[in-house]
């Protein structure tokens, strides 16, 4: 008869923040056994790893030992070595024992510092969308990272049980991308199959050990919200093209972009850059000066005009190639300091002549680098924030704020002619002149001659922020934000200019808080800039 031990050498690691280290054990067997049986005694050699035995049988000819250890609650890191011997023998005092005995086992017992934790993060715990009519339906994306020694073996779950009726999402899947990265897929409703609303709903994901969840990582759960709009307007696709801008405006003639950069702005600071819409592509720049800011072109795309923020200078440049032709001294302010300009206006059919807003207060008429002399648009008590001439180069209409100011012009200089106090009942950033009306970014329309209000343009549940006026086509655009979404989007509305009435609505994003103008390009194409200095492109959308 002869005693077989599977395992004599055994070890284990047991980390200092732990209460217990599961136990060792081996399996032992016989290849007989006598009528009478057999005697089994267990003696541990050493105190340092193994605080207890047990052994108990399997089967007739075997049984399994198992070995306990010591707690490595704050015990000093380090490898502790005991030795636990198996004996079998033929009588109960051992005098005669059967081959293979004594057996003795080594149990090996090492005690580390914890490692590290394991946690969970995500790289974002909100996702946003926004659907409408004839959109597609979209998938949205959480990373999830696991850092800590077991995240390869770890089980990133989720609690969604949502309906695609009362939360938008038709499914929520997880992929692994590494053995360290899951990606969680919220898969968006169809927004055809869906009421237009909007839809809100949260979930958690979790780091697990175990397929039931039963032990998370150390970070445990993250709250993931998805807020998905699902508007009755279909949606409007929005290319941004540049950054840091100051100004921009359309040259039609070489149907192009000019934008100014301030000195914050980088590759492009103190330059003035070309964007080619058609490419959503900046095709060229030049050294402007100190702080560009406001531009102007004129009507034959011969000139474009700069007011400088870091001197009191406006330049022309000759366009196409923008190389420097002159320079516009301001001078000082009457009222403190130098004197800078706020706004310009090219006069029509004059490319040479140039209406300037000063940032002090009144406005002045420029005439190559010659200003005009009668100092009549110094009693204009306010700064421009918009200029706008009539349908020739004898009247200058001026915005500043919701009041609007007429004045007459000629060949000495300009003259205050009325001024009507809360003309466009709202603050407005631009004025357009079509017709003998002017239009203001808020939306009202104002009679010039009278002061009135005779049209508004007017989106329903949205606050108006930009408008632009294409006279050949009949038509005014108008950027407003959304009421419903907490001004989360914009719309889009196209207006016919002679009823006021709004023919079709698209509704985009912008991660913008204020748009600031608004610009026609091409056969059919808007373009935005934003307070931020963005620049956004919408194309195909501004057709009649």
């Amino acid at each position: 008869m002869t005693l077989t031990v599977q395992d004599r050498a055994l070890y284990a690691v047991g980390y200092t923040d732990n209460y217990s280290t599961p136990p060792l054990g081996t399996d032992f067997s016989f290849d007989s056994l006598p009528e009478d049986g057999i005697y089994l005694g267990v003696e541990q050699n050493g105190s340092s790893a193994v605080s207890g035995t047990n052994y108990s049988q399997l089967s007739e000819l075997s049984g399994h030992l198992d070995i306990y250890l010591y707690s490595p609650l704050n015990r000093t890191p380090g490898t502790y070595t005991d030795t636990v011997t198996l004996r079998a023998c033929y009588d109960e005092n051992c005098r005669r024992e059967v081959q293979g005995s004594p057996a003795t086992i080594t149990v090996t017992y090492e005690i580390k510092a914890p490692p590290p934790p394991t946690t969970l993060t995500l790289d974002t715990t909100s996702l946003t969308a926004i659907g409408g009519p004839g959109g597609e339906a979209q998938t949205l994306s959480v990373l999830a990272t696991l850092d800590g020694p077991d995240a390869a073996t770890l089980i990133v779950k989720t609690d969604f049980s949502g309906t695609p009726a009362s939360s938008g999402i038709s499914s929520v899947e997880v992929v692994r991308v590494s053995d360290t990265q899951r990606r969680i897929d919220v898969h968006l409703a169809d927004p055809d199959t869906l009421t237009p609303q909007n839809y809100g709903v949260s979930f958690y994901v979790s780091g697990c050990y175990d397929a039931s969840c039963s032990r998370q990582v150390q970070s445990g759960y993250s709250y993931v919200s998805v807020s998905y709009q699902v508007s009755q307007f279909a949606q409007q696709a929005v290319q941004k093209v540049a950054s840091g801008a100051s100004d921009m405006v359309w040259d039609s003639v070489a149907q192009k972009f000019y934008l100014s950069f301030p000195s914050s702005a980088g590759t492009y600071a103190n330059r003035i850059a070309v964007l080619d819409p058609a490419t959503g592509q900046i095709t060229a720049s030049v050294v402007a000066g100190s702080e560009p800011k406001k531009l102007a072109v004129s009507g034959d795309g011969a000139y474009l005009y700069l007011a400088l923020g870091g001197a009191n200078q406006v330049r022309r440049f000759k366009l196409p190639d923008l190389t420097l032709d002159t320079t516009l001294d301001l001078g000082p302010s009457p009222y403190y300091g130098l004197r800078f300009a706020n706004v310009l206006a090219v006069a029509p059919g004059q490319p040479r002549t140039v209406a300037v807003g000063f940032s002090d207060r009144g406005l002045a008429i420029y005439d190559d680098a010659v200003r005009r002399v009668d100092d009549g648009g110094e009693n204009y008590y306010a700064s421009p924030t918009a200029l706008a001439w009539g349908d020739d180069s004898s009247v200058l209409y001026a915005n500043s704020g919701s009041e609007l100011a007429v004045f007459d012009v000629g060949p000495s200089g300009v003259l205050l002619n009325r001024s009507y106090y809360n003309a466009f009942s709202n603050y407005s950033q631009s004025i357009y002149y079509l017709e003998g009306l002017i239009y203001s970014d808020a939306g009202p329309v104002v009679n010039p001659d009278t002061g009135s209000q005779v049209g508004v343009f007017r989106q329903t549940d949205s606050s108006a922020e930009v408008l632009t006026v294409d006279a050949p086509m009949g038509r005014a655009f108008m950027v407003s934000r959304n009421y419903s979404d907490g001004y989360q989007t914009r719309r889009l509305t196209v207006f016919d200019v002679g009823s006021y009435v709004p023919l079709r609505t698209v509704q985009f994003a912008l991660d913008d808080t204020n748009a600031r103008r608004l610009l026609r390009w091409g056969v059919d194409g808007l373009a935005v800039l934003t307070d931020q200095g963005n620049v956004y492109l919408l194309p195909s959308v501004a057709r009649p």
